[in-house]
């Protein structure tokens, strides 16, 4: 009988799936950056680092501003591909080859495809911790840092005053700021940075409180909501903004859309004694959960934080996310599966079916997630709660 070697490949295999995957940007259009890149950092995990100002245009091409741009970063000493300023200095620059390197060397200018990437190498599904970062800037003439730009809706990033001072008397205003110099400079609504912010949070705020009172009302409480015209009643513009910030809140699940994504194991997962009840019910007080200790809030916003849940509703994703992206073209990670099931779990404190438990209306939330990948047909109502993540 002749003696049989094996020899255990894997390590190799992984290897070479990370040298075709990894120092290779993509395009992030849903934030919280222009791109981001999948590197190893000194421990030698894989984490994902997000770069980019989304509201900036790149103008390596004009030697002034090239310049200017290496200058001010420091750019001959950019630091590990762990830090965003090593990524956007590489941009304003052409890339070369580093002799003897085994890793692929970005050029600066070649934007390559997350599904693929992914498709490559499925661990990048699971790569959970992200860096993301504010490069220094210099100060502009709204006292702020122009990278703050970075987090300001594109509606309110405009090339001309006019166009800036006509939104500015929108929101209430009477004057502008700018961000930028010369070509670079953008306008924007507002006498400073601050200013614009705090009237963007405050309208995002304002639908949450409208709904507050509603659910007062209905409640008993003798309330009345304001009519359209009514002093001290919010403009149709603030409705607008306000409605769009927090579209994922304000979602509630049918009966219907429940039973039609739920698969059989997540059914029996989650099942919990009692009737079951077609009316939409809000949660027992003692069911009523707000916030987390484990998370903080805003992480299942976009660009949130990373996300802690057990073990075993952890294990649940990364199955979801192996099984979709074996069958799906269009590829989804575990970040975002978790802040979908966060969604679906805030909102079963608001409405859901007596008889059902919060992971299985989190889950439900995760399938539609899932079926929306997949090109399925959802409502409206559903395709602009979690269309941002």
């Amino acid at each position: 009988m002749k003696n049989v070697i094996e020899i255990d490949f894997s390590d190799q295999i992984r290897a070479n799936k990370e040298n075709k995957t990894l120092n290779k940007p993509f395009r992030t259009p849903k934030g919280p950056k222009k791109f981001s890149v999948y590197v190893k950092n000194e421990k030698g995990n894989v984490v994902k680092v997000n770069f980019g100002d989304p509201n900036m245009e790149i103008k390596r091409d004009d030697p002034a501003r090239r310049k200017s741009f290496r200058a001010r970063h420091n750019c001959d000493n950019p630091g590990p591909k762990t830090k965003a300023r090593y990524w956007s200095c590489r941009q304003w620059r052409a890339g070369k080859k580093v002799q003897g390197s085994t890793e692929y060397e970005w050029d600066g200018e070649t934007v390559f495809n997350l599904d693929d990437l992914i498709a490559q190498n499925p661990d990048l599904a699971f790569v959970e911790e992200e860096i993301t970062e504010e490069i220094e800037a210099n100060e502009d003439d709204c006292g702020c840092e122009e990278s703050s730009a970075a987090a300001t809706p594109e509606e309110y990033i405009f090339d001309n005053p006019g166009e800036a001072m006509k939104k500015a008397k929108e929101m209430g205003f009477e004057d502008i700021h700018t961000h930028g110099e010369g070509d670079d400079a953008v306008f924007m609504p507002g006498p400073t940075h601050k200013a614009l912010m705090d009237k963007i949070e405050s309208d995002a705020s304002l639908w949450k409180n409208i709904h507050k009172k509603r659910e007062r009302i209905k409640r008993g409480s003798g309330e009345k909501m304001r009519k359209k015209g009514d002093k001290g009643a919010p403009t149709p513009e603030q409705l607008k903004k306000a409605k769009k910030k927090n579209a994922y809140a304000e979602y509630e699940m049918t009966l219907e859309e429940y039973d039609e994504v739920m698969e059989i194991e997540d059914i029996l997962a989650a099942k919990r004694p009692g009737p079951k009840s077609g009316a939409q019910t809000p949660a027992k007080p003692s069911e009523r959960k707000k916030g987390s200790k484990k998370n903080k809030p805003g992480s299942a916003g976009k660009g949130g934080g990373s996300i802690k849940f057990s073990e075993s509703v952890t294990k649940s994703l990364k199955e979801k996310v192996s099984s979709h992206n074996e069958k799906s073209k269009k590829k989804v990670t575990l970040s975002q599966l978790k802040k979908v099931y966060r969604r679906g779990s805030g909102a079963f404190s608001q409405s859901h079916r007596p008889g059902m438990s919060r992971h299985g209306w989190a889950m439900a939330r995760v399938n539609m997630f899932l079926k929306m990948k997949r090109g399925g047909k959802v409502k409206d109502s559903y395709r602009k709660a979690d269309s941002d993540i």
